[in-house]
């Protein structure tokens, strides 16, 4: 279970430290609970467009409050990149581990009443993820990446309730690769593939959850076709190699975040059960 809130020291310790990785996932854990119950609380109706075209809502900032309220309190000096504020950044602010946080995936989803949203957060430690935390509110789930992944339930309180269970990424046995692709946007990766992958299968999942589908072996290939925001893919990173999966971008390489020089947009990648099944994606990718 994930353990009662500790210390400001052993909290700023466990983020800006090497430490023990499971707790520092727990410590996101508790951060990534505070968002999903501001969430709760903020109205769904209602929204503006930001510069890039994507809602924001008043639930948007509110849990990005009650994040940044949790670190000040039990962490004071971690340092936060947030959708919500990532703007007026140090220059070598990635050169230092940080907080990378979306306070809610899926807005689209969110104000639609579909369960498809989460809470991410997780510590970018020499530009990629090392542990983090996904709270689902509405399906009540909760998944931690540390030194292995791990999926929790939650009460109607968003308290955890009960042991943790370790997920796993599996490719499965027969048949073709169980995909998954973004439920509210077109994917061209997404289309090839299913052309050139025998026996493939697709279901449309939204925001984060679905990497939490590979990592889960619920599926065992994501391929994102499209540019997605670093905080959108972070959590789900960690928790697809916590969880035994693969992801790399179109290079071959793993991801790596805190690119404000691009806007923190990161370029097309595939996340998979095995290397050999992102790779061979990766060798199948549209052209275009």
């Amino acid at each position: 279970m994930v353990k009662p809130q500790a210390s400001q020291d052993m909290v700023a310790q466990l983020i800006t430290g090497p430490g023990n990785r499971d707790a520092t996932a727990a410590v996101l854990a508790r951060a990534a609970l505070a968002g999903a119950r501001a969430l709760g609380a903020a109205a769904r109706s209602g929204h503006v467009l930001k510069p890039d075209g994507t809602p924001q809502t008043a639930a948007d900032l509110a849990s990005d409050a009650a994040i940044r309220a949790w670190f000040a309190a039990e962490a004071p000096d971690a340092p936060i990149v947030s959708e919500e504020r990532a703007c007026d950044l140090p220059a070598d602010f990635a050169e230092r581990p940080f907080i990378l946080v979306d306070p809610l995936d899926g807005t689209r989803e969110f104000m639609e009443g579909h369960p498809d949203h989460a809470v991410c957060i997780a510590l970018i430690e020499r530009r990629r993820p090392v542990a983090a935390a996904i709270a689902a509110p509405a399906l009540r789930k909760l998944w931690t990446a540390g030194a292995d992944a791990r999926a929790w339930d939650l009460d109607a309180d968003l308290a955890v309730a009960g042991p943790a269970r370790p997920v796993h990424a599996r490719e499965g046995e027969g048949g073709g690769p169980r995909m998954v692709t973004s439920r509210s946007r077109p994917d061209a990766a997404a289309a090839a593939l299913m052309a050139a992958l025998p026996g493939a299968t697709l279901r449309r999942v939204g925001a984060v959850l679905k990497l939490v589908a590979v990592a889960t072996g619920e599926a065992c290939l994501f391929p994102a076709a499209n540019p997605s925001s670093e905080w959108d893919i972070a959590a789900g990173d960690a928790l697809v190699w916590a969880a035994g999966g693969v992801m790399l971008g179109l290079d071959g390489e793993p991801l790596t975040y805190g690119h404000s020089e691009r806007r923190f947009l990161h370029p097309p990648y595939a996340a998979g059960a095995s290397e050999r099944l992102v790779r061979r994606a990766l060798s199948q990718w549209p052209a275009n």
